[in-house]
Order: structure tokens, then C-alpha cells, then sequence
């Protein structure tokens, strides 16, 4: 279940961040808390918003950590329309979805390094970078790649990766309302492919990637994936317009047996390739 929050009060728009996402203290069930508030494409539909929080949802199901998602209500007294500058996409009234901020996380970021093992061997699951890369394949995520890690990482006794902001998946913007499990299979975009994912590589056994390759696809159950999508549009707010079909259209590729295995063949043919 995704929860509603309402938002309390304006924090800051973190413009340094990629995606300039605006920080709310939000009334929740578990009292004040801060959310990262998307702002609404400005084509006026609500594709990429409802891609975003199935991607969410599909991505704990392959075991990759995620922060909290939830619908957020934009209350009037806490919009302040002369310090945002994506205002003309957020509106007083409007629902639209945040993720929950995370203490102690930063944006992975082309100065981060992994020269030696001891760096590789400070994150938790090490491994995971492959599942991204695999999970972005799969759900044709446009904009996970070295100028746009979109990854969090959690800083503790031992780092972990937290995927977010999939907004432009499904081919991103420019497909709305028309991808299919045809849509083009781009590897050069991958991560593992970044100067950091190549580093991680260096550092995982390749029997222990073919392993994982072989799970991922093992778990891609049709049933399993099209309950947790069907989940979130049960949810879905009522004042959302999206492109019609787009529950059956996003199953369909999901699903696709025939898109999962080119992904499967071309993406251990590139690991091989890396690995020699």
C-alpha cells in the first residue's frame, strides 16, 4: 500500500541534485516527515508518475533497496510559489508522489572510486550493481547511466545502494503511449558500463554474476509481476489522466518472455566481454 501524505511545510528546492527535487515536511501516519515531492511532466499526463512508482514497487521485488514512496497532497499553506522553481508544474490541491528522504545517503557521482578492493568491500551487496543494470534493461530505464547515476548511497559500517527516480522509464517521455516489448535494446546506456561499475566488476566473480543473471530472470514469475502492477493501480489517485491502456501496456512489457531473453543473451555476452 502506498500511503497519502500532506505536505506541511516548504524545506528547499535541492537544486544541486539532477532531477531539482523539492523537499516537503509532510504529515504522515508516523507523525512529520521529510519527502523528495515529484513535479508533474509538463505534457499534463501522469505516465511517468505512475512509472515511477511501479518501477519502485518492481524493483523491491528484485530485492533492490528503494526509499518510501507516497501520494502527496500539496496543501496551499505550505506552497510558496516566489522560491520554486518548478511552480508552474506544482499547484496547490494538485496529488502528485514523493520518496522519503533518507538520513545519512549521497548521490553516486563520477568522483566516486573503487581503486581497490577495500573500497569495493565497504558495500553491503556489491552485487546489487548488476541487478541495476539489469533491472534498467528490463524496464528500459532512459536515464541511469555515468552522468545520471540516479543511485543513492546509504553510508554506514557498510554502504548500500538505493535506486530512485524512474521516471523515464518504459523509453522515457518520447514513448508515452506507444512502447512495446519492441522497443529498442540499448546496452551502451548501462551502468555497468560507467567507469564505477566497471571498477565494481572488476572485483565480482564471474560465476557469481551468472548467478545472479540466472535469478533475476528465474524470479520474472508473469503472475508476480503483473499483481504488483495491477497493486499500484488500485491506488492510483482518481484526479490522475494517463494514456489509456497503460496498465496492460506496462504488463506487456514487462512480461515479455522474448524481450527477457535478448536481455538475458546480450547482457551475458557483454560480461564476457568485460570479464576476459
Amino acid at each position: 500500500m502506498i500511503e497519502t501524505v500532506n505536505t506541511f511545510s516548504f524545506i528547499e528546492e535541492d537544486l544541486h541534485k539532477n532531477s531539482d527535487p523539492v523537499l516537503f515536511l509532510c504529515r504522515s501516519s508516523n507523525g512529520f516527515t521529510p519527502y523528495f515531492v515529484k513535479d508533474v511532466p509538463k505534457v499534463n499526463v501522469f505516465d511517468c508518475l505512475i512509472y515511477e512508482a511501479v518501477c519502485n514497487r518492481l524493483a523491491e521485488y528484485f530485492c533492490l533497496k528503494v526509499p518510501e514512496l507516497a501520494f502527496v497532497n500539496i496543501e496551499v499553506e505550505s506552497y510558496n510559489l516566489t522560491i520554486l522553481r518548478d511552480s508552474d508544474f506544482l499547484e496547490p490541491g494538485m496529488i502528485t508522489l514523493g520518496y522519503k528522504d533518507i538520513a545519512n545517503v549521497d548521490m553516486l557521482s563520477k568522483l566516486d572510486k573503487v581503486d581497490k578492493k577495500g573500497d569495493f568491500n565497504k558495500f553491503q551487496c556489491p552485487i546489487d550493481i548488476i541487478i541495476i543494470s539489469l533491472f534498467d534493461l528490463h524496464i528500459a530505464n532512459t536515464e541511469r547511466n555515468e552522468e545520471n547515476f540516479n543511485l543513492w548511497i546509504k553510508k554506514s559500517n557498510l554502504s548500500e545502494f538505493y535506486v530512485i527516480n524512474h521516471y523515464n522509464c518504459f523509453g522515457g517521455i518520447s514513448n508515452i503511449g506507444k512502447f512495446t516489448p519492441a522497443l529498442t535494446l540499448d546496452l551502451s546506456n548501462t551502468i555497468i558500463l560507467s567507469e564505477f561499475g566497471l571498477q565494481m566488476l572488476k572485483f565480482i566473480d564471474l560465476k557469481d554474476i551468472l548467478i545472479t543473471i540466472d535469478d533475476y530472470f528465474n524470479i520474472c514469475i508473469p503472475e508476480n509481476l503483473e499483481s504488483i502492477i495491477d497493486e499500484v493501480f488500485n491506488v492510483i489517485p482518481g484526479s490522475w489522466k494517463y494514456s489509456p491502456g497503460l496498465n496492460d501496456r506496462i504488463k506487456d512489457f514487462v512480461v515479455n518472455q522474448e524481450r527477457q531473453t535478448l536481455i538475458k543473451e546480450k547482457f551475458t555476452q557483454l560480461i564476457y566481454s568485460l570479464k576476459r
